[in-house]
This record gives C-alpha cells, sequence and structure tokens, in this order.
C-alpha cells in the first residue's frame, strides 16, 4: 500500500496496521503495478529509471544484432527498434507523459537518436533532429500526445455512467484555478497541438477539452513539422540548406514505399538513399554526410574546430579556395573527370523527367540552367517530381562521391609520406 501525502499523514499510515485475510499490508513509499511504478508524491522518476533501463538494454542487443556481418538496412533495423523497444517506453504514457519534465524526455528520446546514429554508422555529434528526419522516425513525444488523445476520446465516448468517464472529468475541474495536475497537464498539450496556436481556444473544463478533439483543429502532425522546423533554424550547418533539401509536404503515391505511406506528413518519409546501404553503404553514408554539412572536407573540419584561413585550402587543386561542399561538387579541378560524367548523367535524368512531364521545377534550360545552389539541391536529394528521375541523380551522385574520396584519400596519404604530416 502507498500512503499520497504530505508527510505528516504518511507518517501516520505508517504507524498503523494494516491486515487482509490476516496478513498484514506493509506501507511502502512506491510500488509496482502493473508494470507502473507509482510513487507517494505522485511522481514518475523511478518508473522513468526503469523505462530508461530496460529500453537501453534492449537497445544495445538490438543494434549489436543489426549491425553483425554486413548488418541490416536502416529501415528494417528502424521496424524491429519500433516493435521491440519502443511499446516498453510508451506503456502506460498516458498516466506519466502529460507531466513528465523536459530533462527526463530527453532522457528517452537520447535513446532513440544514439540508435538511429549507430545503425547508420552516423558521428556522434550529429543533430538527432536531423537523424530523424532522415529515417522518417518522430519523437517520441508525438507518439506520446497522439496515445494521450486517443485515450481520451476512447474515455469521452463512453456512458455517462461509468466510472472511467466520472474520473477523467473529475481531473479536468480546477483545469483554469492554475492547478498543476494531470489535467493541466493535458490542456497545455491540446493548446500546443493546435493547428492555428493564435486561435487556440482556451481549455478549462472536460467539455472544452471534448469539443476541441472533435473539431478537428488538433493536428499534431502539423505540430511536429513547425517544431522540426524551428530546430533546424537554431543549426548553423543545416539551417541554409536541409529545410530546402528535405520534402516537408504529405507523401505522395508515387514516393510512398507502401500503401500506407501514402498521405503521411513528409517529416515521416525515410529518404530512399539510405535503402542501399547493403551494396554501397560507404556511399550512401557520404551522401548522408552531405546532406548534413559535414563532408570530412578542410572547411568543414576548420569550421568546426573555429579555425579558418590556410586550414580550410583546398590542397587538391591550385585555386587557394576552401574546401567545401560547393568546391568539391563544382570547383575542384581535381574532380572535374568524375564531374563531367556526373553532370551528363543528372542531365539525363531530367530530361527524361521533364519529358514525362514529372519534374515540378520550373526549368527553362534543364539542369545546366540552374546556378550552383540550386543544382547542390537536387544533387543531394530534393525531390524533382520524379520518383525514377530521383533514383538516377541519386545513384550517380553516390558515386561520385565515392570516387572523389577514394581519390583524395590517396592524394592525402601521399602528402603524409612526403611531409611526415597527418590530417
Amino acid at each position: 500500500m502507498v500512503a499520497v501525502g504530505p508527510a505528516r499523514f504518511r507518517k501516520t499510515v505508517s504507524e498503523k496496521v494494516f491486515t487482509i485475510t490476516g496478513n498484514r499490508v506493509e506501507v511502502r513509499d512506491h510500488y509496482d503495478y502493473l508494470g507502473v511504478v507509482i510513487q507517494h508524491n505522485l511522481r514518475w522518476n523511478l518508473h522513468i529509471d526503469k523505462i530508461i533501463s530496460k529500453a537501453k538494454q534492449r537497445t544495445a542487443i538490438l543494434a549489436w544484432h543489426c549491425m553483425k556481418a554486413k548488418g541490416l538496412r536502416p529501415r528494417t533495423a528502424i521496424h524491429l527498434w519500433n516493435s521491440t523497444v519502443r511499446p516498453c517506453m510508451e506503456y502506460a504514457c498516458q498516466l506519466w507523459a502529460p507531466s513528465l519534465p523536459h530533462t527526463r524526455e530527453l532522457e528517452l528520446e537520447r535513446i532513440q537518436s544514439s540508435f538511429l546514429r549507430r545503425i547508420l554508422n552516423a558521428p556522434k555529434n550529429l543533430s538527432a533532429v536531423f537523424v530523424r528526419s532522415e529515417c522518417g522516425v518522430e519523437r517520441l513525444r508525438a507518439r506520446w500526445n497522439k496515445l494521450n488523445f486517443a485515450y481520451i476520446r476512447r474515455i469521452s465516448a463512453l456512458d455517462d455512467t461509468r466510472l472511467a468517464k466520472h474520473a477523467l472529468m473529475s481531473q479536468f475541474h480546477q483545469v483554469g484555478n492554475n492547478h498543476r495536475g494531470w489535467g493541466s497537464s493535458v490542456a497545455n498539450l491540446l493548446r500546443d497541438n493546435c493547428r492555428d496556436l493564435v486561435l487556440a481556444p482556451v481549455v478549462q473544463s472536460f467539455s472544452d477539452v471534448t469539443s476541441l478533439l472533435k473539431s478537428g483543429k488538433i493536428d499534431i502532425n502539423a505540430t511536429e513539422t513547425r517544431w522540426i522546423l524551428s530546430e533546424l533554424e537554431k543549426l548553423s550547418s543545416l539551417s541554409q540548406s536541409y529545410p530546402l533539401i528535405k520534402s516537408w509536404s504529405n507523401i505522395s503515391d508515387g514516393y510512398a514505399f507502401s500503401k500506407s505511406q501514402t498521405g503521411r506528413p513528409g517529416y515521416k518519409f525515410f529518404e530512399p538513399y539510405l535503402d542501399d546501404w547493403d551494396s554501397g553503404r560507404e556511399q550512401s553514408r557520404l551522401k548522408l554526410l552531405a546532406r548534413a554539412n559535414v563532408l570530412p572536407l578542410f572547411a568543414i573540419q576548420a569550421r568546426q574546430s573555429n579555425s579558418g584561413g590556410v586550414a580550410a585550402r583546398c590542397l587538391h587543386c591550385d585555386s587557394n579556395s576552401p574546401e567545401s561542399a560547393p568546391h568539391l561538387f563544382f570547383g575542384c579541378l581535381a574532380y572535374s573527370d568524375y564531374r563531367g560524367i556526373m553532370f551528363r548523367k543528372v542531365n539525363q535524368a531530367f530530361v527524361c523527367a521533364s519529358n514525362k512531364g514529372h519534374v515540378t521545377y520550373p526549368l527553362v534550360g534543364g539542369f545546366d540552367s540552374l546556378d550552383w545552389s540550386d543544382k547542390l539541391l537536387f544533387l543531394l536529394g530534393k525531390q524533382t517530381g520524379s520518383p525514377l528521375a530521383d533514383m538516377l541523380i541519386d545513384r550517380t551522385v553516390k558515386k561520385f562521391l565515392k570516387r572523389c574520396f577514394f581519390r583524395r584519400s590517396r592524394f592525402l596519404d601521399s602528402v603524409v609520406i612526403r611531409n611526415g604530416s597527418s590530417f
């Protein structure tokens, strides 16, 4: 038995003797009931600790199996994680998720993002927002909100004589009186997930909750998209290009991996270039780093180490230009032969898509008519409107990156041998 209340009340209760069928009932500070740890102060620290421990253990085992031999495709590994690990992080979330502190929420989110980095063989410091967007995985917070609102809809549909409905209604009696209970937390979540935050209605009672859920003004997917874009704006390496590369509109039938994905929000779109993981893992990894603007180039490494000038220059050509992604794709003379092959094949893909009327980008003279910034967006995966053209461009760009970095590594090895320095 758990006594909930002030310390004096708990002490009084603990000094009394309670028996059931002649057996004494022990009074505890917490109790594990149906897998949920209930504390005397109605907080969830012990339960969250239990979830984190179990999720980390399962994630480590799954990641080890996914990385054996050649490893599983990221899409398959994510499906396994969603079916074996995520359920334990969502169990009874209707109770504890609305009032979960932000710090504990981040601890749970890190388990998911670290697993995604591991199966992608991505750097540990790669942004979690970027990794989730590439894999089409939503935050756990979005999942909890959907489960919470679905739970409220089911309870509100019950008959007025049902005890469960009366218990739920009692949680919203003090919402408008600065109450910090479960009902107030749910009311805040409802307001935060309205389509129009400016015109979000005031939630002060259970009737306000049910009417808001029935009105169709709650859109968790739109809220999640807004949150992702706001987080990307805070990241200097991603704010300029990645929001333009990634498609945030609903997934069309042509780009959907299966029928169930058609109509889903763009942030849940798993990028197809990652499906070539078995045959071209290094190529896919290079494109992943290019989309994240963290390719191992001197200009990017100098930016990360807060150095510049000579440290950022390209050693592979005589232009004295910073070795950045635009320089690699368009400027460096050391890769002009590979670049010519890539541009020719990309032009063919654009012509093929244009003839079929699939290209959604307004083109007059084809791919060559674009400036280098727009070209770079398409090379890194911006959708042309034709899935076939996107696949051809993807394969061409990945081959280009693999060839360039192979030649670059051999050149840098020769510099190390001559000068005795390392990079």
